[in-house]
């Protein structure tokens, strides 16, 4: 698969992007931007396809549903 880059210049806010490099430890800007819009378009991939998971945990007392009867 062949991969296309295009140069552009874009603004980005200094505090947000010292913020993702610090969490991230990626070392350049090109490379975190890459990333992000990457987790951008799986997360919209997913939403799309209704594969969001929901993590809960769910107990059940029985003796609870013998008393209702």
């Amino acid at each position: 698969m062949k991969s296309d880059t295009r140069r552009t210049s874009i603004a980005l806010d200094d505090k947000l992007v010292e913020a993702g490099l610090e969490a991230t430890g990626l070392k350049s800007r090109r490379e975190l931007a890459d990333l992000a819009l990457g987790e951008l378009m799986r997360h919209k991939h997913k939403r799309k396809k209704g594969n969001l998971s929901i993590k809960c945990k769910v107990t059940w007392d029985s003796d609870t549903d013998k008393k209702e009867r």
